[in-house]
């Protein structure tokens, strides 16, 4: 937490646990998906897990490829199959990689980790993203920004914390509130570098965001009032 200029900076993600996707083995440049729900869980404390698990299957690489792996195994394809079965993704869905389907991110992290850590949510707001926040949940968003020629990228990026203009509620029962009227500013965890740079600056570290660009850039592009969230739970509670 840093103050300045009654300004209260909310920062949850070291800068030593930023993941670029631009290094990853696999299909570096559509991965963002799989970086940031990394940034996510490791931001949620499960970060050593995650890594005991590949040294257990003996991969010496980066987490984000050893998602991949996980996402083109038979298991992956037999769950692939449920879901579109039980009518929980469309067919449309057939046409891109399992790296893309938030359902399937969400089963690979499940799967690495032996446990339902990850839950994604096609109709969060954004008071749920910031309680949960500022609660220890590591958070990934699907949004949409545009690159140096101006094309329009489906992206996802990791919540790393937030600028405030007042301090949270610490609750009687435990836990933080925060009001989401005083978010200055978001700062946002993004793979592929800043997009208000039309990432030519490949840094993507606490990217501030203001909430009329939060709201262009995750709420808007759905045409409904929800944010498409990925909630990685807390391995220990705040």
């Amino acid at each position: 937490m840093v103050e300045s200029e009654n300004l209260i900076t909310y920062s949850f993600s070291a800068d030593s646990d930023y993941h670029t996707q631009r290094n990853n083995v696999y299909i570096p440049f559509a991965s963002c998906g799989r970086t940031s729900m990394v940034m996510a869980l490791v931001q949620a404390g499960w970060g050593e897990d995650f890594l005991k698990v590949m040294e257990a299957n003996h991969f010496d690489g980066q987490e984000e490829d050893y998602l991949y792996e996980v996402l083109h195994t038979d298991a992956a394809k037999d769950h692939f199959k449920t879901l579109l079965q039980a009518g929980l993704i469309d067919s449309w869905a057939l046409m891109y990689s399992y790296d893309e389907i938030h359902l399937m991110l969400d089963w690979a992290v499940n799967e690495v980790l032996g446990k339902s850590v990850s839950r994604f949510n096609p109709n969060s707001s954004d008071q749920q993203v910031v309680t949960a926040l500022f609660n220890g949940t590591g958070v990934g968003l699907a949004g949409q920004f545009k690159n140096a020629s101006g094309e329009t990228l489906e992206h996802i990026v990791s919540v790393g914390g937030a600028v405030l203009t007042e301090a949270p509620f610490e609750l009687s029962g435990g836990g933080r509130m925060v009001q989401v009227r005083t978010i200055k500013n978001w700062l946002i965890d993004d793979p592929y570098g800043n997009p208000w740079t039309g990432y030519s600056d490949i840094h993507g570290n606490n990217v501030p965001f203001t909430p009329e660009q939060f709201t262009s850039s995750f709420i808007n592009r759905t045409n409904s009032p929800y944010l498409w969230a990925h909630f990685i739970r807390p391995k220990v509670l705040v």
